[in-house]
């Protein structure tokens, strides 16, 4: 497959980009107490915004149940054969305790058409609430027979706080933590003690973070994100990954109709500057060699 290239950068053979969202509400429909409402983001137009080979398609915390995620792999395999694509279960154990309910047949039929992982809640940022949520995932039979990983879009300062559970616990043995998007990191706390903690984390080996989707933290001066990214990448370079974040989708439309995905997000840009901060070596692992032994391909 021929790699994405532009004037500023060039994807390698073999990329992946571990955080996409794929959406059919027509045949999955949303919870009904959503949150927000994204529009439609269906597989075909997914795979023509990748810049990258392979995919990690991301449950949100608004869709109803595995099923949705779990049709998206079957398909993507039937159809994109050429590609390799995996997901991550979105489980609140505290509201719905069905994903713990499954059965071993079940929990495997997951596992074999891709699934390799679950993100718990992120409607809180109490620290014990979600620990006990981490526990919980802990305790599914795949974690440590699959190696499935527990992924979080938590505040960098519950990160700090779960630090020494994290890195302490036993039944977390073997079992790979990821933060989405940066782990909050903002621009403003970088050197703070708890940005120290998540570094430790990372160069302790027990926290993988993703990069990419910059407008999160620094929205319309993604060049400030620029300390953050070097100091993950120089602290743990086998512990970044990328996540473009596609669609984009606008949290903050809180109408139970779809709204229209966030505007001015510009990834080529943000690409462009994470070719320029991080080194070649940082690049390569980030997009290829780090995915599957974080995510357990």
């Amino acid at each position: 497959m021929s790699l994405r290239h532009t004037a500023n950068f060039t994807i390698p053979a073999g990329a992946w980009d571990t955080h996409v969202h794929c959406f059919t509400p027509d045949q999955f429909p949303f919870k009904p107490d959503r949150s927000y409402t994204p529009q439609p983001a269906p597989l075909p137009l997914l795979i023509e915004n990748l810049f990258t080979e392979n995919v990690v398609i991301v449950a949100a915390s608004i869709e109803d149940g595995p099923q949705g995620i779990v049709s998206h792999l079957e398909d993507f395999s039937q159809n994109y054969p050429e590609r390799q694509g995996f997901g991550i279960l979105t489980w609140d154990p505290a509201a719905d305790p069905g994903l713990g309910n499954l059965t071993d047949c079940e929990l495997e039929y997951f596992h074999s058409v891709g699934v390799r992982g679950v993100r718990i809640y992120e409607g809180t940022s109490d620290p014990d609430f979600v620990w006990g949520q981490i526990q919980q995932a802990a305790h599914l039979p795949p974690m440590k027979k699959h190696k499935w990983c527990i992924t979080a879009n938590l505040p960098l300062a519950t990160w700090s706080a779960l630090g020494d559970k994290i890195l302490n616990a036993p039944e977390l043995e073997g079992i790979t933590i990821v933060a989405d998007h940066h782990a909050k990191a903002l621009p403003s706390l970088h050197r703070t003690p708890e940005f120290d903690k998540v570094l430790d984390l990372m160069g302790a080996g027990r926290l993988a973070v993703k990069l990419g989707s910059l407008h999160r933290e620094s929205p319309g001066r993604i060049e400030l994100m620029r300390p953050i990214i070097q100091s993950f990448a120089n602290r743990a370079p086998t512990a970044i990954v990328w996540g473009s974040d596609w669609p984009h989708v606008n949290t903050t439309n809180k109408s139970l109709e779809p709204g229209p995905p966030l505007q001015n997000v510009d990834t080529e840009a943000e690409l462009s500057l994470l070719r320029e901060w991080l080194t070649d070596e940082q690049w390569h692992m980030m997009f290829v060699s780090n995915p599957p032994k974080i995510f357990g391909f």
